[in-house]
């Protein structure tokens, strides 16, 4: 059965770009160094993870990338918004119960949004594109969702309400995951993903305006904590 896309996920494509362009893009990464190392250039993604418990505290460091998911919001200091690693907030039987919490307190039309930006991550074929995560909460046509950029600048969205949803880990919580036949708009069959970013910015007139996420999949990885990879 095909759904009708909300008018907030159609509106996307036109208000994502200003907004990256706002902020300069996705930031880039330091490395241990104190070099600027950014997602494409620094390695990591589907085969490339070091998958050990230690932590390098988010950056892509030669023979260390590890993704991450950094918490953020747009604009940035704004108070409408919040995007942490919250211990305890997680899934049930989740690696420290680590949980992301997003949060867009004012109405969806107030040009503000809760973010959780992918690091190290090294770029693979839209085609191969396998995401997910475990949420309790907020759920909608625009939110969360993944941005996902590909290589000829196209942004594609993926809409918490449009996954495959099954039944989570524990009361309250539910799996949703995503294939490239569900983005939006389609990718080309060339295509290659190159930025990721996870966004709640659907409010408070829509619903709670918070969402908690974890065991976020990016291909057959696994991020569910504020260290990274599991």
């Amino acid at each position: 059965m095909t759904r009708n896309r909300p008018l907030t996920t159609t509106l996307l494509c036109a208000i994502v770009p200003m907004l990256m362009a706002s902020c300069g893009g996705l930031p880039p990464e330091p490395n241990a160094a104190g070099d600027s190392l950014s997602g494409a250039a620094a390695g990591g993604g589907h085969d490339d993870i070091d998958d050990g418990d230690d932590d390098d505290g988010g950056g892509c460091s030669k023979g260390h990338a590890r993704l991450h998911i950094r918490p953020d919001v747009y604009p940035q200091g704004t108070l409408d918004a919040y995007a942490a690693w919250t211990r305890g907030a997680g899934a049930p039987g989740s690696k420290d119960r680590d949980g992301l919490v997003l949060r867009k307190s004012v109405p969806t039309g107030e040009p503000v949004a809760a973010l959780g930006d992918v690091t190290c991550l090294k770029p693979f074929p839209a085609s191969s594109l396998a995401l997910g995560f475990d949420y309790n909460g907020y759920c909608g046509g625009g939110a969360p969702r993944w941005n996902v950029l590909t290589s000829d600048g196209a942004w594609h969205f993926l809409g918490c309400f449009y996954g495959q949803h099954s039944a989570g880990t524990g009361p309250g919580w539910t799996r949703v995951r995503f294939t490239a036949a569900d983005l939006f708009p389609p990718a080309n069959p060339s295509d290659v993903v190159t930025q990721l970013q996870l966004a709640q910015d659907e409010g408070t007139d829509l619903g709670s305006g918070q969402v908690v996420l974890d065991n976020v999949q990016i291909g057959s990885v696994i991020i569910g904590a504020r260290s990274g990879a599991k």
